[in-house]
């Protein structure tokens, strides 16, 4: 499960079409979570946990609720150079400037 379906709170390139996704995913959640049980754990990964609906967050929906917060500029700047290692980057692209001004933004952004 993803904080992000739909939207960005880095970026805002969400379309209308997005929101209305969202709405049904989030609504389907709590049922399928519940059919679950049998088949084993269930993770949730969030870095806005006040944002999710309290229905997918209730005892026994989650096996373990683990709270990530949003990276410092040395955390934005490891997530880069993880997600651009060996990629062609253009020499004037300097990953720890990208990471300087993009506070705020995830590793999913």
């Amino acid at each position: 499960m993803r904080d992000n379906v739909g939207h960005s709170d880095c970026q805002s390139t969400e379309s209308s079409f997005a929101p209305k996704v969202e709405r049904r995913v989030v609504a389907q959640l709590p049922a399928l979570m519940d059919g679950l049980e049998s088949r084993g754990r269930v993770i949730g990964v969030t870095n806005l946990p006040d944002s999710l609906d309290p229905a997918l967050r209730r005892p026994g929906r989650l096996d373990h609720q683990i709270e990530m917060g949003i990276p410092y500029r040395k955390g934005r700047s490891g997530i880069l150079h993880t997600h651009t290692r060996g990629m062609p980057l253009a020499a004037d692209v300097e990953l720890d400037k990208v990471a300087e001004i993009t506070h705020g933004c995830v590793g999913t952004d």
